[in-house]
C-alpha cells in the first residue's frame, strides 16, 4: 500500500476520532441535568385521649426534562393500621381503596397484565411502608400516608413514636405538628431527640400543640413524645361520641385505679418458665434472658414467693417448691441463672405443667406464670393448649413472651388468652432485655382480680365483658355502643357503670354515672377506636378457633376493615390509575360529591372535609404513578412506555455507534480492495520478470 493510500485511511480514522468527542459532548449537553427534588415532608398527628392519627405528606418536584421516579419509605408502629394513602398532582387527588386481600391482588394482577398503572400495599410482618411514583417533567407531586393506633398507658405514661430514621430521603424543609388532647389533663411530658427544635403552645392543661419547623432537617434520629396524664377517678372515666350520620353512640370507659386508691394489692406467687433450648444460644438471646430476669429478681418484694423452671429437652427446677423472695434466695437464684447454658429441644409443656403444680390459690395471694420461649414447641400446639386447659383448674394467668420472629406467636397468644392473660412479642435487639423488664412491670403488682362489668340498660357490642385482673400501672379499657333512648330517667340521660372485683379484703364495687346525649360529637376518635379495638379482638379470637368459625371471624374482620378503611392482615390498599379515566375530579371546590371511579369495580366518595378521620376512596385519573407496598411486577414507567421500553436519552448514542461501525467496516473493505489490487500487480509483474519477482523484487507500483 502506498504512503498516499495509507494517509487517506489514517485521515478517515482521524475524522471519526475527531467526530466522537464532539458528538459525545453534544450528548452530554443534551442530557437531562435536572433531578427529582423532595421539597418537603410534613407530619401532622392528632392524639385524642390516647388514639393517634398521623398523616405524613411528601412533596416532590421533577426539575428535569424526563419522567422520573420518586419514592419514599417509612416505618409505622407495630400496632398501627394504615387508613389512607393518596397521590396528588395539581388540584387532583387520587385515593387508594381498601379491599379484601384476594380482591385487591386480583385487581392488581389484572391491571399489570393490561398495562395499567396500579399499586398494592399489603400488611407484612415488618411495618415498613414504601411507594414509588412516576412524575413527569416540571410536575409537582404529593403523597400522603395516614395511619392510626392507640397509645396504651403503661405505668402512667403514653409514648408516641415517630420513626424519622426510616424515611428514605432528606427534604428541603421539614415540618412537624402534634396536637395532644387529654380529658384527664397532661401533667408531664418529655422528648427523645430534637428537643431544642421544639416549640410548644398550650390551650389549657388538657390541650398541647407541639411544632417543629426546620430547613433541610435530616431525619437521622427517631423522635418520641412521652406524656403523663392526671390520675383518673378511682371509679373510672367515660368519653362518648354520637355519630349523627348513623345515629350511633360509642363510648370508651377506662377503669384504672391506683394502689393508693384501694389499699395494698395482692402478694403474688410467681413462676418463671424460661426456654434454654439450642436456639436460645443464637443472637445472644440466652444472655439477654439472664440479664432481664436478674433485674426482675431484684424487683420482687420480700412478701412474694417465686420459682424458676428452665426447659429444653427436659425441665430443670431452681427449687422443688416456691421460696420467699428474701435476699439470700434471690442471690441463689442469680447464681442459678448465671450458670445456665443453651442446648436441646423445646419441651415447654412439661415446664408449664410443673409450674402449675407449684402454684396454689389463696384469697390473699395472686398466682402468675410468666413463660418465655424463642421457638416452636416439640409437641402439637393444639395438644399443649388442651392439656393446659385440663390442668389449670385454678385459673392461673399464664403470660407468654415470644422471643424473636421464629416463634409460633399465634400459639402463644391463644395459650395466654385461654388462660386469663396476654402475650407479648419481644424483638431481638440491643433493648430486648429492656422490653422484657418493661412487660414484667405491667403485671408485677396485682391490685384486683376477677373483675365483672355491669352496665345500665342500653349498652351493647361492648368488650371485654370481664377482666381477669387489674395490674398496677396498666390500663383497662372497655369500648362499646349505647341505645340512647333506653337509658333516660327523670334526671336526664345518664349511663351507670359498675366494676365488681376481688380485693385482698374481699369483694368491692366501683360505681359511677355519666351524662350522655346526642350533643357528644367532639371525640370522633372514640368511634375509630371501637373499630380498631374490635379488629384486634377478632384477630385474637382467630387463634382460638378453626374451620367454619374461623371463616366467619375473617369475614367480620374484612367487613369491618373495609368499613373503617383499615389495612389489616386480611385487607390490602389498592390504587389503580387509568390513563383514559377522566371521571375523577379535584378537591378544590370544598364540597362533597359522589364520583364513580375506575378502581377495579369499586367507587368512592370525594371528601374535602379536613377531619383527620375521613376516609375518601377516590381512584383513577391520569397516568400518575405506582404506590408499591406489595409484591408483584411494577408496570413500566411513563418514559419506558413512550419509547417502547428503551430509554430515549440512549437512542442518539446508539445511532452514533452504528455510524461508527459502518465507517470502520467501510475502511476495512477499502483496505482489502487496495491489497488485492496490489497482489494482482505483483502476480502480473512476476510473470514478466521471472526469477526477479521470486527474489523479492516488488516491481513497480501503479
Amino acid at each position: 500500500m502506498s504512503t498516499k493510500h495509507l494517509s487517506v485511511i489514517i485521515f478517515l480514522i482521524g475524522c471519526c476520532a475527531a467526530v466522537f468527542p464532539a458528538y459525545s459532548g453534544t450528548i452530554q449537553a443534551e442530557e437531562d441535568t435536572g433531578s427529582m427534588v423532595l421539597r418537603s415532608i410534613d407530619v401532622h398527628s392528632i392524639i385524642d385521649n390516647g388514639y393517634a392519627v398521623t398523616e405524613i405528606l411528601y412533596g416532590y418536584e421533577n426539575t428535569g426534562e424526563n419522567t422520573r421516579e420518586a419514592s419514599f419509605g417509612v416505618t409505622i408502629p407495630d400496632n398501627a393500621f394504615i387508613s389512607n394513602f393518596s397521590l396528588s398532582l395539581g388540584n387532583t387527588t387520587y385515593f387508594a381503596d381498601v379491599l379484601t386481600k384476594d380482591e385487591a391482588r386480583e385487581h392488581y394482577d389484572d391491571a399489570v397484565a393490561s398495562g395499567k398503572t396500579a399499586g398494592l400495599a399489603e400488611q407484612r410482618n415488618t411495618k415498613l411502608f414504601t411507594f414509588a411514583v412516576n412524575v413527569e417533567s416540571g410536575q409537582l407531586a404529593r403523597a400522603t400516608l395516614r395511619y392510626e393506633h392507640y397509645l396504651n398507658r403503661y405505668l402512667g405514661e403514653r409514648i408516641f413514636p415517630l420513626y424519622f430514621s426510616s424515611m428514605t430521603a432528606e427534604p428541603e424543609t421539614f415540618e412537624l405538628r402534634v396536637n395532644i388532647n387529654s380529658d384527664a389533663g397532661i401533667t408531664r411530658h418529655s422528648y427523645d431527640n430534637y428537643e431544642s427544635q421544639i416549640t410548644e403552645s398550650w390551650d389549657s392543661s388538657h390541650v398541647l400543640t407541639i411544632n417543629m419547623n426546620s430547613d433541610a432537617l435530616p431525619p437521622l434520629h427517631d423522635f418520641a413524645i412521652t406524656y403523663e396524664e392526671a390520675i383518673q377517678p378511682v371509679n373510672g372515666s367515660f368519653i362518648g361520641y354520637y355519630d349523627t350520620a348513623n345515629e350511633e353512640y360509642y363510648f370508651l370507659n377506662s377503669f384504672s385505679p391506683m394502689k393508693g386508691d384501694i389499699g395494698d394489692g395482692f402478694s403474688k406467687d410467681i413462676v418463671f418458665v424460661l426456654d434454654k433450648s439450642g436456639s436460645m444460644g443464637g443472637e445472644n438471646k440466652i444472655e439477654q434472658l439472664k440479664e432481664s430476669f436478674l433485674e426482675i429478681l431484684d424487683q420482687l418484694p420480700e412478701e412474694d414467693r417465686f420459682g424458676i423452671i428452665m426447659f429444653d429437652s427436659d425441665y430443670d427446677l431452681f427449687k422443688p417448691e416456691l421460696v420467699q423472695a428474701t435476699r439470700s434466695h434471690k442471690e441463689e437464684a442469680r447464681e442459678y441463672l448465671r450458670s445456665q447454658g443453651s442446648g436441646g429441644g423445646t419441651k415447654l409443656l412439661e415446664g408449664l405443667e410443673k409450674s402449675l403444680n407449684l402454684l396454689s390459690v389463696t384469697e390473699s395471694r395472686a398466682p402468675i406464670v410468666v413463660m418465655l420461649t424463642d421457638g416452636k414447641a416439640s409437641r402439637s400446639p393444639v395438644m399443649i393448649r388442651e392439656r393446659i386447659a385440663e390442668v389449670n383448674t385454678n385459673f392461673v394467668p399464664i403470660f407468654t413472651l415470644g422471643f424473636g420472629t421464629d416463634v409460633d406467636f399465634d400459639f402463644l397468644t391463644a395459650l395466654s388468652l385461654e388462660n386469663h392473660a396476654k402475650s407479648q412479642q419481644i424483638f431481638i435487639g440491643e433493648d430486648a432485655s429492656e422490653q422484657i423488664v418493661d412487660f414484667y412491670e405491667t403485671i408485677s403488682s396485682t391490685l384486683l382480680r376477677n373483675i365483672e362489668i355491669d352496665y345500665s340498660g342500653g349498652a351493647y357490642d361492648y368488650f371485654p365483658e370481664m377482666i381477669p385482673a387489674l395490674y398496677e400501672g396498666s390500663e383497662n379499657i372497655v369500648v362499646g355502643k349505647l341505645y340512647l333512648n333506653d337509658i333516660g330517667d327523670e334526671d336526664g340521660d345518664t349511663f351507670t357503670t359498675t366494676f365488681r372485683a376481688e380485693t385482698p379484703e374481699g369483694t368491692k364495687e366501683f360505681n359511677a354515672s355519666y351524662p350522655v346525649s346526642t350533643s357528644d360529637t367532639d371525640h370522633e376518635a372514640v368511634k375509630r377506636f371501637w373499630s380498631y379495638a374490635r379488629i384486634f379482638q377478632l384477630m385474637d379470637e382467630l387463634t382460638l378457633v378453626s374451620g367454619d368459625e374461623r371463616e366467619i371471624l375473617i369475614t367480620e374482620i374484612e367487613n369491618l376493615s373495609i368499613e373503617a378503611h383499615f389495612v389489616t392482615p386480611y385487607t390490602s390498599l389498592y390504587l389503580e390509575v387509568s390513563e383514559d379515566d377522566s371521571s375523577q375530579g379535584s378537591e378544590d371546590d370544598g364540597e362533597e360529591e359522589e364520583e364513580e371511579g375506575d378502581s377495579g369495580g369499586s367507587s368512592g366518595t370525594k371528601q374535602s372535609s379536613h377531619s383527620p378521620y375521613n376516609s375518601p376512596q377516590i381512584s383513577g385519573g391520569d397516568s400518575l404513578g405506582v404506590p408499591s407496598g406489595g409484591s408483584g411486577a411494577a408496570p413500566a414507567s411513563n418514559a419506558d412506555k413512550a419509547s417502547g421500553g428503551i430509554n430515549n436519552s440512549s437512542f442518539p448514542l446508539a445511532a452514533y455507534f452504528g455510524l461508527m461501525m459502518i465507517i470502520v467496516l467501510g475502511l476495512f473493505f477499502i483496505v482489502r480492495f487496495w491489497k488485492r489490487k496490489i497482489d494482482l500487480r505483483k502476480v502480473l509483474n512476476g510473470g514478466m520478470t521471472g526469477s526477479t519477482a521470486r527474489e523479492g523484487n516488488p516491481g513497480r507500483e501503479p
